[in-house]
């Protein structure tokens, strides 16, 4: 499981890889807090359950992303950890682990994660995405 950033003219543009789609998931949600954040907690006192329905592994990504941006938002919450039932490409079932932040935590606000130059594939050697963050 691993993230890097990619070179962008506007937005957060991440390139995300994990062996399994959990892991790929789990990727880009650190990803996502890395933009995010420019520091952040590592306990875990709250818990959040995220259920995903969708047609493919692109949409299941971006729903994904979707509920943490609005969990980040509505309720400042960040997961430190990730527990899945279920991680496939059309069903999610996951249990997030984190805590509350404060704002000055904060380095950027992320507005959405888009379809936009979106790429996910899964080839011998696992899955991989790019994902763009609007901020």
């Amino acid at each position: 499981m691993k993230y890097r950033f990619l070179e962008h003219t506007a937005d957060v543009r991440a390139e995300c890889e994990g062996a399994t789609f959990a892991q790929l998931l789990e990727a880009a949600a650190h990803a996502l807090y890395a933009a995010a954040f420019q520091r952040r907690d590592e306990r875990a006192t709250r818990r959040r359950e995220i259920r995903i329905e969708s047609g493919g592994a692109e949409e299941t990504l971006v729903r994904w992303l979707q509920e943490l941006i609005y969990l980040m938002e509505a309720e400042q919450f960040a997961a430190v950890r990730f527990s899945f039932a279920h991680a496939e490409e059309c069903r999610v079932e996951a249990v997030a682990e984190g805590c509350e932040y404060a704002a000055e935590d904060r380095a950027d606000e992320i507005k959405a994660a888009t379809y936009h130059g979106m790429t996910v594939r899964h080839d011998a050697r696992g899955w991989h995405a790019e994902v763009l963050f609007d901020v």
